[in-house]
């Protein structure tokens, strides 16, 4: 008999390692992938229930992950 060998899937491992497990970071990503939405205001627009303290936390994850890239402007902030 051959044995089974269990592995972790490496999707798993990376999601997790990430803040991309954290509740609302999908749906940034989402927005600004679909709906173009690339200011603070915009994503709250968009997520009616999206606190501004919990945005501004996972912006700054997926900057320090360098999912997204913060990027000032003279018309504003845009990631």
């Amino acid at each position: 008999m051959s044995k089974v060998r269990v592995r972790t899937c490496p999707i798993q491992v990376a999601f997790y390692r990430s803040s991309l497990h954290k509740k609302w970071t999908l749906t940034i990503i989402r927005d600004l992938l679909l709906f173009g939405s690339s200011n603070f205001s915009g994503f709250l627009r968009t997520n009616q229930n999206l606190s501004s303290k919990v945005l501004a936390e996972r912006l700054k994850e997926l900057e320090i992950e360098k999912i997204i890239k913060k990027i000032i402007s003279a018309d504003g902030t845009h990631y």
